[in-house]
């Protein structure tokens, strides 16, 4: 497609397209669920969707009531949802939602500090304080409000549906440019608070620490977007059964508990920037004037999971094949990271090998090229010989792998040679101003963790259709050449800060960028660096970002794979085991961190190896191995866990709430989940030889210690030795005996079988 006119949404269109020569459909029966994944297939781009969308059947009537000091909306409850009231008041304005006589989220009230609605104009804080008219008509109730910003208002509207609401405001009368545009929730009104994805804050996220639920610690993410380099989108839920979607695809700022000030802060500010400093003119910063979300109100948050998926879409396919699933990928970086070269990179692999450790693939990460975006093996001193190597990684039984990326460095150490070609020929985004000095086309400056300002980066403009068919061409001829089997692309797909191509949208470059990648075999890695609302549909794996190899990485991997499950990305991984920032084996991680890591891993959709087990004692290549084994004896229920992903959204590693909301301790639960509905998972995060751990409703098979637990049940204190994952399966499910036997031998549990000791 053209990318002069701008492309439909990617959560409001639709389409298929090819892969590359050489894929082919796979067509599985697994665990009784036949699993079609067409490899040659991309993902749907969304089909068209209406927040506003509610259950079938006829919605009940909304009723309105001025009482005064208060404007109430009843919406009573209808096709399976519970109903609500939003109670809005008046002076001092504030916006509270109701359930079942309860509330379920609030807004603040409007203060010094925080407020429903506040905006920034000229660069000076303001808010709404007040409602100053109200009508309600055609189902839809608009306010007017004062602010203290003198002469300007704000128009603000509610438009209740069945399980949700639409909230729309804008400022008014206000000419100088509006960079921010949001508004504040007492946290405390609804519990707990999940969602977002991946997450910053002044804690160490997202590399060493990752609140679980979010609320429990501090959140501080003021670069929210669809081109931020993690996997997040711009929704959150609640353990009351509230969730929150703000329709947007500028940067976000939000803050939760910040400073533990019990508040959740989401404001859209569109912050762009030029190169080094503020743009002027209001058409290039973009401005913030509107504000958009839908308030979803149900019994459940899985209820408001599902509501959000509907408006996101779910997986249209797997784009990771079945064999990816299995066993790991291997990645060179978290071994020998910068200091890779061809003789290392082949003792790597060979000692998998030696030492029966499984695997798909073998990947090479970064330091194969001289300078960033060279596509091309061009140190001989490093490979001498690449061909030879990638033939060696194919007779040793594995695939191979390549890192590379759509950044190209004009100066610096990892300087590209391409970088005067592609900007000569227009192929880097266009700079809105101040672009890289002596570029001979403008290009953007486009900062990186590979290359700072003074290394002057550009990245490929994969909306230009000539940039992205040079690019292609590039990568179609590496892989040729040296027989490359698979994919990590560690990149961004587009800046903000730069100037769009033939007015293309930020959606525009999301489908632009997705669509190309979307090419190729991902190696079941995924798309790692670009989501957002609607990007569910392209089926990616997901993974979480760099994390520390100690025990603070583990646990943050955990949890991210959680939240990224939770927001719609079912094909999630925990980042390379024993992390991959600051790993320096064997003394980082410890020989526990690696064991628990890789253990940890198994019990989630995919696995990704790099530290290498063979630089540690036989007892760590052993229990490493296990893991592995482990992971592929659940292969078959996997498989059909990833069907059902396909088929409806349904997350495959999930907390435990999200199937018994109504156990009010697993809330707090942060080192527990499902994997799929009849396994829980609970590895142990810590450097610990006992656990406590929580089991929900119903009765479950102690795999350890091959007793029944009878929930709900809290086992204290329960003892582990470096060898032991505890988990439990659901007894009476469909799925119970293809687990045992997977995990016992055994189809059945006998009658005899013991109950656990509390």
């Amino acid at each position: 497609m053209s990318h002069q006119a701008e492309p439909s949404k990617i959560r409001r269109s639709s389409g298929r397209r090819h892969r590359h020569a050489g894929t082919k459909p796979t067509s599985m029966l697994i665990g009784g669920v036949a699993l079609h994944v067409v490899a040659g297939l991309s993902a749907a781009t969304p089909a068209s969707a209406d927040p506003l969308g509610t259950p079938a059947g006829k919605q009940a009537a909304t009723r309105f009531a001025d009482q005064g000091a208060s404007l109430v909306l009843t919406q009573p409850a209808s096709n399976g949802a519970p109903g609500y009231r939003v109670v809005i008041d008046k002076h001092p304005f504030e916006v509270t939602t109701v359930r079942d006589g309860r509330t379920v989220l609030a807004t603040t009230g409007s203060g010094p500090t925080a407020a429903p609605v506040r905006f920034v104009a000229g660069g000076t804080s303001y808010m709404a304080t007040q409602v100053t008219s109200a009508r309600w008509r055609g189902g839809v109730l608009t306010l007017h409000l004062a602010t203290n910003d003198p002469g300007a208002g704000v128009t603000y509207t509610v438009t209740p549906k069945t399980d949700r609401y639409a909230v729309h405001w804008q400022v008014d009368n206000e000419p100088r440019v509006v960079s921010s545009v949001g508004g504040d929730y007492a946290l405390g009104s609804a519990g707990d608070w999940y969602g977002e994805g991946i997450v910053e804050n002044d804690q160490g996220a997202p590399y060493s620490d990752q609140p679980w639920p979010l609320s429990s610690g501090q959140v501080n993410d003021d670069v929210v977007g669809p081109f931020s380099y993690f996997v997040h989108n711009p929704f959150w839920f609640t353990r009351s059964g509230a969730g929150i979607w703000v329709d947007t695809d500028n940067v976000m700022n939000v803050q939760i508990n910040q400073g533990g000030n019990g508040l959740a802060s989401l404001l859209v500010t569109n912050s762009t920037h030029s190169n080094d400093g503020d743009v002027g003119a209001p058409a290039a910063v973009g401005e913030s004037r509107k504000y958009d979300a839908t308030v979803f109100v149900e019994s459940t948050p899985r209820n408001v999971y599902e509501d959000y998926i509907g408006i996101a879409g779910h997986p249209q396919k797997s784009d990771t094949l079945p064999s990816e699933y299995k066993t790991p990928m291997w990645n060179s970086w978290g071994d020998l990271a910068l200091d890779v070269n061809q003789a290392s990179f082949l003792a790597y692999a060979k000692s998998l090998v030696a030492n029966r450790l499984p695997g798909h693939l073998v990947e090479l990460d970064d330091g194969w090229a001289a300078g960033y975006a060279d596509h091309a093996f061009n140190q001989p001193d490093k490979f001498p010989d690449p061909k030879a190597m990638t033939d060696e990684i194919h007779r040793l039984g594995f695939k191979f792998g390549l890192w590379d990326t759509f950044y190209d460095n004009r100066d610096g150490d990892r300087a590209s040679s391409l970088w005067p070609y592609l900007d000569q020929r227009g192929y880097l985004l266009k700079a809105v101003s101040n672009p890289i000095p002596a570029g001979s086309n403008s290009s953007c400056a486009t900062p990186w963790f590979g290359g700072d300002a003074s290394d002057n980066p550009g990245l490929v403009d994969l909306a230009n259709p000539a940039a992205r068919a040079w690019l292609k061409g590039q990568i179609d001829t590496l892989a040729k050449k040296y027989g490359i089997d698979g994919w990590k692309f560690d990149t961004q797909i587009y800046d903000p800060r730069c100037q769009p191509y033939a007015g293309t949208s930020k959606q525009g470059y999301l489908k632009a960028g997705l669509d190309f990648v979307d090419q190729y075999d991902l190696t079941g890695q995924g798309m790692i660096t670009s989501a957002w609302t609607g990007t569910q549909r392209y089926g990616f794996a997901t993974d979480a970002i760099d994390k520390t190899s100690d025990w603070d990485g583990l646990q943050a991997a955990a949890h991210q794979a959680l939240a990224i499950s939770t927001i719609g990305y079912p094909f999630t991984e925990m980042d390379m085991i024993g992390g991959s920032d600051g790993s320096d084996p064997p003394t980082s991680p410890t020989k526990p961190v690696l064991v628990r890591w890789a253990q940890a891993e198994a019990l989630t959709p995919l696995m990704m190896g790099s530290v290498n087990p063979t630089r540690y004692d036989q007892q760590t290549i052993d229990l490493y191995r296990d893991a592995i084994q482990l992971h592929e004896r659940l292969w078959p229920y996997l498989m059909r866990q990833v069907g059902r992903a396909v088929a409806n959204g349904e997350p495959i590693m999930k907390p435990i709430f999200f199937n018994y909301p109504g156990d009010q301790r697993s809330y707090a639960v942060n080192d527990e989940w499902l994997f799929g509905d009849s396994l829980l998972s609970a590895p142990v995060l810590t450097d610990a030889t006992s656990r406590n751990i929580h089991v929900p409703d119903g009765n479950w098979y102690d795999v350890g210690h091959k007793c029944v637990v009878n929930g709900q049940a809290d086992l204290s204190g329960y003892p582990v030795t470096l060898a032991d994952v505890p988990m439990f399966i659901k007894l009476g499910t469909g799925e119970t005996s293809m687990l045992l036997n997977a995990l016992t031998h055994s189809k059945h549990v006998k009658a005899d079988t013991p109950r656990c000791a509390a």
